[in-house]
């Protein structure tokens, strides 16, 4: 299976200048690669650096050192630990998507919208994007007199619904998942694992971090296991 993502001895530091420059380890000499339609699952404790090698993948975090080479369909191989900020960004807006485990959007716009938004970025026309984004939300759970509303009004569950939404309409070739159904109850647990299936059986590559054990087998085809910012072992489903 050719591969679309390699990541080789990624390391993550951070000097906190106010505590006198105290060095912390984020990640350290992490490395695997996905090829697509491939799930990666990483555990471990908290503060192991599962979140820290997700960031720098989707470069919120910049590397201290290390290459991420990711096969672009649109710009061919790309090393995102020195990719510019602009070549990032493009990525981001067609390539690459992120799930958090919080809902961060621009206030007063409604839960359509923000789920519209990556179709409409892509050039799909407001009334089809607007549809499909209903379609999503719909098979989420959200009902339809809150589609018009403000996310920031809703509960941690549903805005949690809304974020997935808004990551899987756009159907990436690669996407990072941070506890993506660590607010779900079962029934909605289910569906995000039904959706994600559909984006592995079409192509999409993704790296997701859960610790929902049970749910995280569901879907992963390797699994790593980090403590102390390193990968402690690589392992099959």
């Amino acid at each position: 299976m050719a591969k679309i993502l390699n990541v080789v001895n990624l390391s993550k530091i951070f000097t906190i200048h106010i505590l006198g420059g105290k060095v912390i380890t984020g990640c350290r000499e992490v490395g695997f690669s996905l090829g697509a339609g491939e799930f990666l699952g990483i555990t471990g404790p908290s503060g192991s650096g599962k979140t820290s090698v997700l960031k720098c993948v989707y470069r919120t975090y910049l590397p201290s050192g290390g290459e991420i080479n990711y096969i672009s369909a649109a710009r061919g191989a790309v090393d995102l630990a020195k990719a510019t900020d602009q070549e990032v960004l493009y990525l981001r807006s067609g390539e690459i998507g992120y799930v958090s485990q919080f809902l961060r959007v621009i206030p007063r716009v409604a839960a359509l919208d923000v789920v519209a938004e990556g179709l409409l970025r892509r050039g799909r026309e407001l009334a089809e994007a607007r549809a499909l984004a209903g379609e999503y939300l719909a098979r989420l759970g959200i009902p339809g007199d809150l589609w018009d509303a403000y996310p920031a009004t809703f509960s941690g569950g549903e805005q949690q619904r809304v974020n997935i939404a808004r990551a899987l309409i756009t159907r990436p070739r690669l996407l990072l998942l941070d506890e993506p159904t660590a607010s779900l109850d079962s029934r909605a647990k289910m569906t995000v694992v039904e959706m994600l299936w559909e984006l592995k059986a079409a192509g999409t590559a993704m790296i997701g971090i859960f610790h929902d054990l049970e749910t995280m087998r569901k879907l992963v085809d390797h699994t790593i296991a980090m403590n102390g910012g390193r990968c402690l072992s690589l392992t099959g489903r």
